[in-house]
């Protein structure tokens, strides 16, 4: 089997793939942080999935405010993406592992 030395497609996975893998791996580990937390810390119930405003300053630093019912989706897509990536064995998981560059 040949090996893929073009400079540009070795330039393209050193500058790109690699640290897109990372940067995907790093962000699964922060979604299952979130998942964790929001279980276990029972976050469901302090936040709940309303239209009420959370009191985070957002209104003072120009942020949007987020309501508990935003804040309940990014939680619920956090546990979607943990879900298909850990889906069979971590299928899609391991993937992205592999490419990572740590």
């Amino acid at each position: 089997m040949a090996a893929i030395s073009d400079p540009e497609a070795v330039r393209f996975v050193n500058e790109k793939i690699r640290p897109a893998a990372f940067s995907f791996l790093e962000a699964y580990h922060l979604l299952r942080e979130i998942q964790q937390e929001w279980f276990a810390a029972n976050m469901g119930s302090l936040i709940p999935n309303t239209s009420d405003l959370v009191a985070d300053g957002a209104d003072v630093s120009g942020a949007h405010q987020l309501t508990g019912a935003a804040v309940t989706n990014v939680v619920t897509r956090a546990i979607e993406v943990v879900a298909d990536l850990e889906a069979n064995a971590n299928a899609k998981l391991n993937t992205i592992i592999v490419a990572s560059v740590r």
